[in-house]
């Protein structure tokens, strides 16, 4: 022994001698205690009978209609289920069988060297030692079981803060493993679900390293583990133990399994939530049958599908169990999180729950309008409030995070708010309600670049998210009435034209992106368009990609006069556009500025874009000169063909037959 334990104290910095060591610790404690009566602890919970036709009838029950006769089916099989459940957690005195039988002091060394290689540095040392747990302490009595429980659960409260993803990992495999072996009794369930199981399921932390790999390995073996320890409970106790902790169960599963960023979380959390239906039966697990259907393997494997597609599809069609769970997480956790791909899918999932809602609360019932009302109340008292907090927020993360939900809701905030009277909530005034889209919403933009925070680190990345919400903000327009004054319309467009002129292509192409919505949506033209918005849109753009001299800038603005609308594009501008501007600057010979003798390719691809952009919003008209002067070219070059040929016959000695070919055809 005392070997062993040198051996064990040298073992740092070699994996596989500390995963031989766990085992050998693992049969030293086996070997020290006797093994229990019929080789099961008489104390441990143990199910009834798991039949095969048990989960047969489970999913039956589930196909067939409710009846009478099957609910009384239904009931009878739960209380056969709850009266074998206690015959068998009869103890017979077990405790006293141990106490005759006193346990060695080693075993208590080899359980403390255990517990504390659950928070080794690997995996599969922490697996072993999660194991032989297990398999010791089914040869203990109780009392001890909850000396385990107790520690691990007073060290993960203890260092919770720490965020250490080794110890929560070993956590959760070790109480997987007692669950999978009946060592946790019913009533210890309301201890670890709560404080240790739910926490675990939604464990996500960036790490202080700078290395992506390592951040997203440690945090989801942790969310992987707890779907273990989920399966593990659903395969070893009844529904009837289980019924009281089913619907915490079931919406941290399906929130998993659809919201996840690992996909191997996501399809661990299904296949979880499929044991679960199977094993606890319909009637725990309600709509169980059609959520396995549409959040498959297959299915879940895109990252962007199970955001943008499967949860909104659950939202939507179960809103009483699950629909508030996923906004709640999207809000919570996945628009502030730490992956920025994360955040975007997390902003386009939660708009598209919002769209849905909006469209079930329009074509509701009467005897439903409690509910929609208390989702809308949700949606004005405590998502928009908070993502409006959030959005000035000192850390990048939530302040991305918060300017892109925002902007993914925009388009039904005139509806949810009421503006226009197309809903039926209560909770605020109409004079708050104007107040609030006409001041806070439109404001925002400029309330972000009065408190400085595009500057310093992240400053791109919050450029990008604002033309993003310029964009949602005009495409609202489209659906309902979203108000602003021509002030707060020019202060939008000059937000576009601040990030056209970035150096980073993305902003520009953003940018570009926004600024084409709210010229189409905004700024009315009757006839032909003012001389002030001739002059502040068009001059601008083309007197800056003729003159100036800085890349940035004309790759921008010659992006940027693609995107216009037809309105602005009249005969004078296209004239002045084209001929003066874009094609001069799509010349493989154009130059930066009138001084310079720089070229610069992406100018010319995005005038050479931009003209295409032109052609297919104005159309293309082919002046009559144009179709004379062509006409005229290809005249002579048929003269000069038909000459040609009657010089090679003449020359020829030998006569033959002249074949004549048709004239070439004329561009039309």
């Amino acid at each position: 022994w005392d070997t062993m334990m040198k051996i064990w104290e040298n073992c740092c910095s070699n994996i596989q001698l500390r995963k031989w060591m766990t085992k050998w610790m693992t049969r030293m404690g086996c070997a020290q205690l006797l093994p229990p009566k019929n080789n099961t602890a008489s104390w441990r919970y143990q199910r009834g009978g798991r039949r095969t036709s048990n989960l047969l009838q489970n999913l039956q029950q589930a196909a067939s209609s409710s009846s009478s006769s099957s609910s009384a089916e239904r009931n009878q099989v739960v209380e056969n289920d709850a009266t074998n459940d206690d015959n068998n957690n009869d103890t017979d005195d077990d405790d006293d069988y141990f106490f005759q039988h006193p346990i060695p002091d080693t075993v208590e060394d080899v359980m403390h060297h255990l517990l504390t290689s659950l928070q080794d540095s690997s995996t599969i040392v922490r697996w072993s030692a999660a194991k032989g747990i297990g398999r010791i302490t089914e040869r203990l009595p109780s009392l001890c079981v909850e000396d385990v429980l107790d520690y691990m659960l007073e060290r993960l409260l203890r260092r919770q803060q720490d965020d250490d993803a080794s110890l929560w990992q070993g956590s959760c495999l070790a109480l997987g493993e007692l669950a999978r072996r009946g060592l946790i009794l019913p009533q210890q369930l309301e201890l670890i679900l709560e404080p240790l199981i739910v926490p675990a399921i939604r464990f996500d932390t960036k790490s202080n390293t700078n290395n992506s790999t390592t951040t997203t390995t440690s945090s989801a073996s942790v969310r992987d583990a707890a779907c273990y320890t989920y399966w593990a409970l659903a395969r070893a106790y009844a529904p009837s133990v289980l019924k009281p902790y089913v619907r915490r169960m079931s919406q941290a599963l399906v929130v998993t399994s659809c919201l996840d960023r690992e996909v191997n979380c996501r399809r661990a959390a299904s296949a979880a939530f499929q044991e679960s239906v199977g094993r606890q039966g319909a009637q725990n697990f309600p709509h169980g049958i059609e959520i396995i259907t549409t959040a498959d393997y297959y299915t879940l494997g895109n990252r962007t599908d199970s955001f943008r597609t499967v949860a909104p599809y659950i939202s939507a069609r179960f809103p009483d169990t699950y629909r508030r769970p996923l906004m709640d997480h999207l809000r919570q956790r996945q628009l502030f999180h730490w992956d920025i791909d994360v955040r975007i899918l997390a902003s386009q999932s939660l708009g598209k729950m919002s769209r849905d809602m909006l469209l079930s609360t329009t074509a509701t019932n009467t005897h439903d309008t409690h509910t929609h009302t208390d989702d809308i109340s949700y949606m004005t008292e405590t998502v928009i409030p908070t993502l409006l907090e959030q959005s000035t927020n000192s850390e990048l993360v939530v302040r991305h995070g918060a300017v892109l939900g925002l902007a993914e809701l925009m388009p039904v905030l005139p509806t949810i708010y009421n503006v226009d009277g197309s809903t039926s909530s209560k909770t605020t005034t109409t004079t708050d309600n104007n107040s609030t889209m006409k001041d806070v919403f439109p404001n925002l933009v400029a309330k972000l670049e009065r408190l400085r925070l595009y500057r310093g680190r992240g400053g791109e990345v919050m450029r990008s998210a604002v033309c993003r919400y310029i964009q949602c903000l005009a495409t609202a327009q489209t659906t309902t009435k979203f108000p602003l004054t021509v002030r707060q319309q020019v202060r939008l467009l000059d937000s576009c034209d601040e990030h056209l002129r970035h150096s980073n292509e993305n902003i520009q192409k953003a940018a570009a992106n926004a600024l084409r919505v709210l010229m189409r949506n905004y700024f009315p033209v009757n006839v032909s368009p003012s001389a002030r918005l001739q002059n502040r849109v068009v001059d601008k753009y083309v007197r800056l990609v003729q003159t100036s001299e800085y890349p940035a800038e004309t790759r921008g603005y010659a992006m940027a006069l693609g995107v216009l609308p037809k309105k602005l594009l009249v005969y004078s501008s296209l004239t002045q556009v084209l001929g003066e501007c874009l094609i001069p600057a799509a010349r493989p010979t154009a130059t930066l500025g009138r001084r310079t003798m720089t070229r610069d390719a992406e100018t010319r691809r995005n005038a050479l874009r931009a003209l295409t952009s032109i052609a297919m919003e104005v159309g293309i008209i082919i002046c009559d000169d144009v179709v004379n002067t062509n006409n005229t070219n290809n005249n002579k070059n048929h003269h000069h063909h038909d000459k040609e040929e009657e010089e090679e016959e003449e020359s020829t000695t030998t006569p033959s037959t002249t074949t004549t070919t048709s004239p070439p055809h004329h561009f039309q």
